[in-house]
């Protein structure tokens, strides 16, 4: 073999072995009505029927990277394409519009989300089931701060919960590398009470907190909220929501609340980094503590 050979010969082989390790997609029918688009976001929300071998339909925000796609739909266009899943993400190809559901159509964007998490705001004293099927308040996690995210067992698509509860995780492991530990409170809290059971969320909580030491696994809850708070919780944290109607809207809703139960950031959709949530709480622990009564 020639010595000139050998560079070709090892970039062939690198070449195939990244072929191979690459995870390979998974194509689904998709249809449903668009609600609204955010150009900005390259996403459309999107009402959609079950996706076979996936998931059951709800409505969510799905990513369309060809920007004349998204620039031309509208409110109402009844669509058909097909969804692609890889590991890390999702999103809408081989769109196509074919026909228009008037109870959405020419209506105006608006959002159903009256209120939006707002430093120095206090969390209500909410109360939920974790995975050991201990009922949980919100006010006993006072003392430590807390980082919660909305998820759902039954969630498939990479880029919504997994990567909510991913970033939790990097999140988590930063910062027990820290000199000063904050005991930093994790809590994944479940929309879906109809399915995500104590016992269904123990065995979901698994893949996530079984590499942390014990001590930081103990500090990370997975919960669902009883049905008649489900409303108020989803609304306060931005969730669109609307669960007597029988729908969620899958928006993505990250908080990071500090010690004394007061809103210190929230973090909307799935484009923030970890490292932002570690510098906003690094600063809320070193900022001097507030007066009783101020």
């Amino acid at each position: 073999m020639t010595r000139a050979f050998r560079p070709l010969l090892f970039l062939l082989l690198a070449f195939t072995v990244a072929c191979h390790s690459r995870n390979p997609q998974e194509r689904y029918p998709f249809h449903g009505v668009v609600i609204s688009t955010d150009m900005r976001a390259h996403q459309a929300l999107i009402k959609h029927e079950d996706v076979p071998g996936l998931m059951k339909g709800m409505t969510m925000p799905f990513n369309i990277h060809d920007e004349k796609v998204l620039a031309a739909l509208k409110p109402g266009d009844i669509i058909q394409a097909t969804l692609v899943k890889e590991e890390y993400e999702a999103w809408l190809e081989d769109l196509k519009v074919t026909g228009s559901d008037p109870a959405y159509a020419d209506k105006p964007a608006t959002s159903s989300v009256p209120h939006r998490p707002t430093p120095g705001e206090a969390v209500p004293d909410f109360t939920f089931t974790n995975q050991t099927g201990k009922l949980v308040r919100f006010s006993e996690l006072r003392g430590a701060p807390v980082l919660l995210t909305f998820i759902y067992a039954r969630c498939p698509l990479p880029d919504f919960c997994p990567r909510m509860n991913a970033n939790l995780l990097a999140i988590a492991q930063q910062a027990a590398k820290e000199t000063k530990d904050p005991h930093l409170q994790l809590l994944s809290i479940s929309f879906d009470p109809e399915h995500d059971t104590p016992d269904m969320l123990k065995n979901y909580a698994r893949q996530w907190t079984d590499d942390l030491p014990p001590a930081q696994r103990a500090r990370w809850q997975f919960v669902v909220p009883p049905k008649s708070e489900l409303k108020d919780l989803l609304q306060f944290f931005a969730m669109q929501a609307d669960p007597d109607q029988g729908w969620i809207s899958h928006t993505l809703s990250t908080t990071l609340v500090g010690a004394d139960g007061k809103i210190i950031d929230w973090y909307g959709g799935n484009q923030w980094p970890p490292e932002v949530v570690l510098q906003d709480l690094s600063a809320a622990l070193a900022a001097p503590a507030a007066k009783p009564g101020s």
